[in-house]
Parts: structure tokens; sequence; C-alpha cells
């Protein structure tokens, strides 16, 4: 008997921040989770029982398949308290030692032919059959080496050019006989490539590949997210997104929203969509559940999560929009930048190629963004009645000041006055002002740690144009001043303000 375990416990680092708050198994490729298509793949090749590992925001995956079952499959869990690599999560995970397991990742499209795989696996009487696919660049991939009748005879991992001697990838599908997971110890650390399969060959036991034809799609990055969707609407790929299609090529989760605007096949359309009118969804574009998108507006070969809004005149282009993010009016993302779930984008903000946004994030209006935000951009401004502090744009972090020292540096006709409070914490933020300033090039007057009352004298004394005084204890505030320490122009904050909210570097904005 053949029962599946599906690895679903990774984090997905490199899909952030899409998977910030989102298992990876969980993504969604035209309306459905990755994990849905792989359990369809199951049942098509006659399996009715998977063990899911979790590990990683678990309870999204058991929430989501809650009656335990998804059509003709059964399915169970095994979470991982910690780490036990890819062997041993599913040693973990084995729910029967006699039987043949069959291992697939929760997090990769394909639509390899199980059937012949398991057929292989039997008659070949192999203690593991690798399923592999021949690939065009083998150096993004870990490598099989086998000979002309599919014995493997070793592994390579991501090799450089020069040491790429096969071009057989392995997918991480295997099919494992009892003997090979009773060589796997329990409730440790173990992996696939690097423990089990070389001690299954120093002892001499079969292992065998299984060369696929099929579509296969490793979604590790949102690279290979973009495209493993776009290759689902140009029919690259045998598997079943919700809804039907229509003539021209275009997938609509439910009926088709009314209005007057413009679709570029092949896109997909979810259900309980609005569309406004003038506006161009071009091909390749995706539009989930519940999204509502305003006049005029353009989206070019983009993901919107479900229950997005996209503001009258706004401009997508190859981009990621997650799950009830919000673009305002005329705002404008450009190539491969993405916004995580609940981020907001302000009118008439730009977001420079390549641009992440972190869930929940704010992105001020008008703002020109080059470089990902983890911390809130505040609408409200970086500027409160005291100067910047915790309660005003963000948590204030070592970089932050080092980006408020760059602005102050870039406005400055002339050396900077510098100090602090005597903590630990100020004097750090201080140490990150100054490299900013510097970076900026311009000269650092330091007056050293001491009470605000010697940092206005000595501004006084020097001349000093602009100062920063930095305030420690509970909530650090800095407070940027110009001679003598008195309170800046209003002018100068907002000339400070949108340095800061564009996110460009300090020498650029010095010209």
């Amino acid at each position: 008997m053949i029962t599946a375990v599906i690895m679903a416990g990774g984090e997905g680092s490199r899909l952030r921040p899409l998977t910030c708050d989102l298992p990876k198994p969980m993504a969604r490729l035209c309306g459905r989770p990755t994990i849905e298509y792989i359990l369809d793949l199951l049942v098509q090749h006659q399996i009715t029982k998977a063990t899911i590992t979790l590990g990683y925001l678990s309870h999204m995956i058991t929430d989501y398949f809650a009656d335990g079952h998804r059509g003709d499959i059964q399915l169970d869990y095994a979470l991982e308290d910690r780490p036990l690599g890819t062997a041993g999560s599913v040693k973990n995970a084995c729910p029967n030692p006699d039987d043949h397991l069959l291992i697939i990742s929760g997090d990769a499209l394909c639509d390899f032919d199980l059937s012949a795989a398991i057929q292989r696996h039997k008659e070949s009487g192999a203690a593991a059959t690798l399923v592999v696919k021949a690939v065009d660049d083998p150096r993004e991939y870990g490598l099989v080496c086998a000979d002309e009748k599919g014995a493997i005879t070793g592994f390579v991992e991501k090799p450089s050019y020069y040491q790429a001697v096969s071009e057989l990838a392995n997918t991480g599908i295997y099919i494992l006989s009892p003997a090979a997971v009773e060589l796997i110890p329990k409730g440790k650390k173990f992996d696939f490539a690097k423990d089990l399969f070389p001690l299954m060959m120093a002892r001499g036991m079969s292992l065998i590949s299984m060369e696929d034809q099929g579509y296969w799609c490793d979604i590790g990055d949102l690279s290979s997210y973009h495209a493993c969707q776009r290759d689902i609407l140009e029919g690259r790929v045998r598997c079943t997104p919700v809804g039907r299609k229509d003539r021209s090529g275009n997938i609509f989760g439910g009926l088709r929203p009314r209005g007057h605007y413009t679709i570029i096949p092949p896109v997909y359309i979810g259900q309980g969509v609005h569309i406004g009118d003038n506006t161009v969804i071009e091909a390749g574009s995706v539009i989930d559940d519940r999204c509502r998108i305003g006049q005029s507006v353009r989206v070019s070969g983009s993901v919107l999560l479900e229950g997005c809004s996209v503001g009258y005149g706004a401009s997508l282009t190859q981009s990621v929009v997650g799950t009830g993010a919000v673009i305002g009016e005329r705002a404008m993302l450009f190539e491969n930048s993405t916004l995580g779930s609940g981020a907001r984008v302000g009118a008439g903000a730009q977001l420079a190629p390549g641009v992440k946004i972190w869930p929940g994030r704010d992105i001020a209006p008008h703002a020109q963004i080059s470089g990902s935000v983890k911390q809130t951009i505040s609408t409200r401004g970086w500027f409160d009645d005291d100067g910047i502090g915790d309660a005003g744009c963000a948590r204030l972090s070592p970089e932050t000041c080092a980006r408020i020292g760059g602005a102050v540096g870039a406005v400055s006709e002339g050396p900077v006055g510098l100090a602090c409070s005597d903590d630990p914490a100020s004097q750090l933020y201080k140490t990150a002002i100054s490299a900013g300033i510097q970076g900026a090039g311009q000269k650092v007057l330091d007056f050293g740690e001491g009470p605000r009352s010697l940092f206005n004298f000595a501004m006084h004394l020097t001349g000093a144009a602009l100062g920063i005084y930095i305030t420690g204890g509970k909530n650090i505030c800095i407070q940027i001043t110009a001679e003598a320490g008195l309170p800046v122009r209003r002018g100068v904050e907002r000339n400070l303000e949108a340095i800061l909210s564009r996110g460009e570097s300090n020498m650029a904005e010095r010209g």
C-alpha cells in the first residue's frame, strides 16, 4: 500500500512578504492554495490517504481542511515541535512502518505521472525511487546523477556551471520502501539528500531515478510564483483552477464582472470581483476573489490576492498584492514590487522595481519608495510635537536612524551638530545617525553625551545650521534643531519627510 506524505512545514522565507503571515503551501495560485493542486494530483492517481507535515503557521492549514478530508482523500497531520529536517519530518509523520511512502512537496506545482513512478518502484524492487526532471539551468537545483538504466550513482547540490555533470533535477518527489524509512532516526534532524541517500548508497541499497517529462515548478521565490500562474493560464500544466474558461482563454471563478473594461487574455478573475470602467487587465494577471478595482486602472501581469482594493488611475506592473492590501488613486507599482497582506499604499505613491512592503505597513501619499519597507512609513508623517520618535513614523532602529542622519546631512548646508543623553540606547542611535550624516557627505560636530542645555550652548557656540539631539529612556526621541538649538522651520521638516518617504540614497539627494 502507498501512503502519501505532503511536506508543508517550511517557512518560505524567499517568498516574503507574501509568507510573513501565510504558510507557503497556502499561497494561492489562480484562486486555490497550492496544496490543493497537490491533493488533486494524488486523487487522480488513486491515493486516498495523506499525512501533512506541519510547522510554520500550522493552524492555517488545519483550519482550512477542518473536516480532515479534501474530496476523496483522507488527511492526517504531523506537527513538529522542533525542526527535524526533511527525512526526520517524514519519520515523524510515518503512519505505518510497513507502508511504502510517496513523499511530495506541498509548495511545488506539478502534473507528473505518479502512477508510472509507483509502478516502476514496485517492479524494480528499489529501496527508493526518485522522480527527476531535466531542467535548462542545472545550477538552480540539486542534481541526480544516474546511469543509462536509471540507477542513481551520486548527487550534486546546486553546482557551478563546470560542476553541472547532470541535467536531472531532484524534484523532492520520492517513493520509499519500509527499509529506507527504517534508517531514519526518530526525533532527530535528518535530511534526505545530505543524510539518508548517502547512507543508503554506502550500504549498497538500490536507489533509482524515474524521469518525468511533465510540468514541475518549485515555487521557491516571487519570480517562480508569477511564472507558475502564467503557466496555468497558458495551459502549460494539467490542473484544475477554480471556475470556467471562456473561448479567449480567460478563467472566471464566478460570474464575469459587469462594466466597460478591457481584458487582454489570458487572465484569471475570481468571484465577487468589481472592475471599474476604462480599466485594462492585461495578459498574465490574476484577480482573486472580492477584489475591487477602480476606474481607469491598468493591471499588467500582476497578481492581486483576495479582498484587494485599487483606486482610480493606479498602475500595477508585474506586481504581487497581498490579501486585503489597499492601493490609492494614481499610485504606481513597478516590476516585481510586492505588498504584504493589509499593506496600504497612499495616493500618488510610487514603488520602484523590486520593492517589498511588509504586511500592515503604510506608505504615505506621494512617497517614492526605492527600498523595501519592513517598518511603517506613516501617513501622519515622521514628525510629531517632540520630534521623531517611536510614537511617530515607526519603532526606531539603527537602520532608521542612519536614514534620518542621511536625510539631515542631505539638506544641511554645513556641518551638523550631534549629541545625546547619557544612556546606552541613545548612544547607539547617535552612532547610527552620525554614520548617516557622513554617508551623505556632510561633516559631524560631535558634542558627546550630556543634557539638552549643553547641546544648545554648543550649537550656539559653533554656529551649526542644523543639529540633532537624541533623548533616551523608555521612548527614544530624535529632535532636529536649527541654530542655537531652536526648532527647525516646518519647511525643513517637509523636506526631510520627502527624502525619508522616497527612501532614496542620501548621496543621490545631495546631487
